[in-house]
Order: structure tokens, then sequence, then C-alpha cells
């Protein structure tokens, strides 16, 4: 094994950049921090927390997109209730799909 490789982070496209930016931050309560392009619509966001977005509203997927995303929760049951509040679609049990069709699994730190 190779010393000191790590993930630095992970980027899916997303069709609506900015309504994918609101639901992470409000949500999952990530930062931006960094964007890139001209213009309201940003061409690519990195979150701090080690998310990227690439905008491509042509995108229709599934291939070449992510297939979901894990993300650590302390409660994935309110996690999970803050999900079916907004509206989220669940795939199976603690997996909602984001309105753009990424999936976030939540899984209990």
């Amino acid at each position: 094994m190779t010393e000191g490789v790590s993930i630095g982070h992970t980027a899916f496209k997303v069709k609506d950049m900015l309504g994918t930016i609101k639901i992470i931050e409000e949500l999952l309560g990530f930062h931006v921090g960094r964007r890139k392009g001209d213009g309201e619509i940003p061409s690519s966001v990195w979150f701090k927390e080690g998310l990227q977005l690439v905008h491509d509203p042509n995108f229709e997927g599934p291939e070449g997109r992510l297939h979901h995303l894990g993300i650590l929760v302390t409660n994935r049951d309110a996690m999970a209730q803050e999900c079916k509040r907004r509206g989220l679609s669940e795939v199976r049990p603690y997996w909602y799909a984001l309105p753009d069709g990424v999936v976030l699994e939540f899984l209990e730190k």
C-alpha cells in the first residue's frame, strides 16, 4: 500500500446546480469553500467537507455519475425524518434521492 494516499474529494454531475447546493447546505450543513465560473450558476463548487458538484444541465445519467454518497451522521433516524419532511424519495431505508437523482446513504457514526 502506498503511504499518504487518500481521497481529496468526491465529485458528481448535477443538472440543478443551485437547487443541489441549497439542499446540501441545508440538509447536511456543508459549506461551500470554492466556486468556479462566472455568473449566477457556477460551473463547479467545492464544499469544505470534501464534496464537489459539477454543473451539467444536459446530464441524463445515471452512467458517469456517482452511484451514491455515504454520509456519516450521529442520528440516522432523525436524518431520515428530515429527508421525508423535505419530500425526498426514499430509495430504501436510510437511502434518499435528491431531486437531481443523487442518492445519499446515511450511516450511523
